[in-house]
């Protein structure tokens, strides 16, 4: 098989982040160097690596924008809020799942305990450990991550935005 050349010219939005750490992203994206086109994937945390996804081209990309619009909202303008940065949609986490949050700081508060390392608890919550750690600590992530779903897959992309700074915020809560 060829070697296929790409380069992200932009992220316009992460749409998903799956349990192992793999981001469903809405990119533009030139392939063998060609124009840039909208490229909708699945991508590993370096862009290495890539899932099977879809390309559209400007055009075709109005189009499905325009069919969205009438699909939800029958043409209607709709504005798109400015997005909060990552601490104030930490902060909404926080107020809107008080009882994932605190459950979470349990499964914090032993992996403290158990010293592990800032990288140690990062790959853990991302579910990207590998059986390295006690399975104890996996099996509380993975019940986490199944019973609040939703607020877990913010976490996670929280996780994966932040920094060390902002990540040793995360997680003590």
């Amino acid at each position: 098989m060829a070697n296929i050349k790409y380069t992200i010219q932009e992220e316009i939005a992460t749409l998903s982040v799956n349990n192992i750490g793999w981001k469903k992203q809405l990119n533009l994206v030139s392939w063998n160097d060609t124009k840039p086109k909208f490229d909708v994937r699945t991508w590993d945390e370096t862009h290495s690596k890539m899932g099977k996804g879809v390309t559209l081209s400007e055009d075709e990309m109005r189009k499905l924008y325009k069919s969205l619009q009438a699909y939800f909202g029958e043409g209607e303008v709709v504005k798109t809020p400015q997005k909060p940065n990552i601490e104030e949609r930490f902060e909404q986490l926080k107020m809107n799942a008080p009882l994932f949050i605190q459950e979470l700081k349990n499964v914090l508060l032993y992996m403290e305990e158990q010293r592990l390392s800032l990288w140690e608890k990062k790959e853990l919550l991302l579910q990207s450990d590998e059986g390295k750690h006690n399975n104890h600590i996996l099996n509380e992530i993975e019940s986490l991550s199944t019973i609040y779903q939703g607020f877990y897959e913010e976490y996670s992309i929280l996780i994966l935005e932040a920094d060390d700074e902002q990540f040793t915020r995360f997680i003590i809560l």
